[in-house]
């Protein structure tokens, strides 16, 4: 009776070796897919799949903002910091035009035009992007809506989402931008970009 709980007893630690080792292999191996993935994003501008390359784009950049620790995208402001008062219908036409010309200009693989426009580190990495022979699908602007407004550290921040329409085939794509201004000042530059979540 000892040696049949014995064997059973070694029986279930070699189980749980063994599962261990396995569950150690298939860790393994998908972060090493998900570095493979990344590094492709980050060095081609396309990802492996059916991601496309207005998609990749937006994923580059979100998994910028998420390795420097900035708050993603679409992150819901603190209500006492509401901005009152923005005209928000103004924003999202001027958010329109912006969205034609930088898609405009990543499907020509030139973002120099846009600097004034937008925030200097999304301006590097896009431009860093286009460097390394990134292009984008040309996107044409379809519609825009502000969806949070708030003002935080001297600076007023709007998250517009906007869709567009595939112009070299069938179907859209819908982006969430947010953008940046200091306090007091008109203008406002993209801050970051990155896929609409489904409604």
């Amino acid at each position: 009776m000892s040696d049949e709980i014995g064997l059973g007893v070694r029986l279930g630690l070699q189980a749980i070796i063994v599962l261990s080792a396995v569950a150690v292999v298939v860790f393994a191996w998908r972060a090493w897919v998900a570095w493979q993935r990344l590094r492709r994003v980050l060095t081609r501008g396309d990802a492996p799949g059916a991601m496309g390359s207005a998609e990749a784009l937006a994923a580059t950049v979100a998994m910028v903002r998420e390795a420097r620790g900035a708050a993603p995208v679409g992150a819901a402001p603190p209500a006492h910091q509401h901005l009152a008062g923005l005209d928000r219908s103004a924003l999202a036409i001027t958010t329109g035009r912006i969205f034609s010309d930088l898609h405009g200009a990543l499907a020509s693989g030139d973002v120099a035009p846009m600097g004034d426009r937008l925030t200097p580190e999304l301006y590097a990495q896009l431009r860093a992007r286009c460097a390394a022979g990134g292009r984008a699908t040309a996107l044409a602007f379809r519609s825009a809506e502000v969806t949070a407004a708030w003002r935080e550290d001297g600076q007023e921040h709007a998250i517009v989402r906007l869709t567009g329409a595939i112009t070299d085939g069938v179907g859209s794509r819908v982006e969430e931008w947010r953008l940046v201004r200091p306090v007091g000042e008109r203008g406002w530059k993209v801050a970051g970009i990155a896929p609409a979540p489904t409604r």
